[in-house]
This record gives C-alpha cells, sequence and structure tokens, in this order.
C-alpha cells in the first residue's frame, strides 16, 4: 500500500469530496466552514497537489473543473493510521491501543464496543 499523508485542509477538502462524490472548487469553499477565509486559488492549488498524488481527478464541466476522489476514505484512513503506529508506536499496534484505552477519556460503551470488537476477530 502507498503511504498517503494529507495535512488538515487536504482532508477537509477530501471530506467534501468523499460526501459530495464529486464537486467544483467553489462548492468545495461554500462546504468548508472556514472558506471565508481560504481563497478560491488555495483551494485549487489543494486540489492541483492531490491530482498529481492522484488523490483526486478532474473533468471539465463547462468554465469549471468537477472533481472527484480516486481514493476511498477507508484508504487514507488507514494509510494515515499505519504511518501514525510506525512513527510513533514503532509498528506496534497493541501499543497504540494502550496509549488510547490509558491516556484518553474513553467512554465505557466504547470500551465494551472495542472488547467486543477484539472477541470477535479472536
Amino acid at each position: 500500500m502507498r503511504q498517503l499523508k494529507l495535512d488538515e485542509l487536504q482532508l477537509k477538502i477530501m471530506r467534501v469530496l468523499w460526501n459530495r462524490q464529486e464537486a467544483t472548487v467553489l462548492e468545495i469553499k461554500e462546504s468548508l466552514l472556514e472558506s471565508k477565509e481560504l481563497a478560491v486559488t488555495t483551494i485549487s492549488t489543494v486540489l492541483s497537489r492531490l491530482e498529481k498524488k492522484n488523490i483526486v481527478s478532474h473533468r471539465k464541466e463547462g468554465k469549471h473543473y468537477v472533481y472527484s476522489p480516486q481514493v476511498a476514505e477507508s484508504t487514507v484512513k488507514q494509510s494515515m493510521v499505519y504511518y501514525l503506529i510506525d512513527r510513533l508506536f514503532n509498528g506496534d499496534k497493541a501499543s497504540l491501543v494502550n496509549f488510547l484505552v490509558n491516556e484518553t477519556n474513553i467512554d465505557p460503551k466504547e470500551i465494551k464496543t472495542l472488547k467486543d470488537k477484539i472477541h470477535k476477530t479472536n
């Protein structure tokens, strides 16, 4: 699996595309909460970079480009989580889980859900 690392803005843009299936730069800008602060050119630049990485593609519709995701959200999540595990936990998945359980406030219902998932996989 190729390693996909997206920054915060790239992820926000991708979430719009994953939710909508396709969108123009203006539609993406309107969908982002902080869009008033983001220039259309900034979004266009990010999309161009994502396209160079084959994460999005575009088609021309009239005067506008319509962008669509070429990588599934689950693929990006998996890649970024494995990157995190590799970098911060030396590849040890159990260390990540232990960290989350011990260092964060996980709701008891979430712990039960995790236990159930662990028992189902074993």
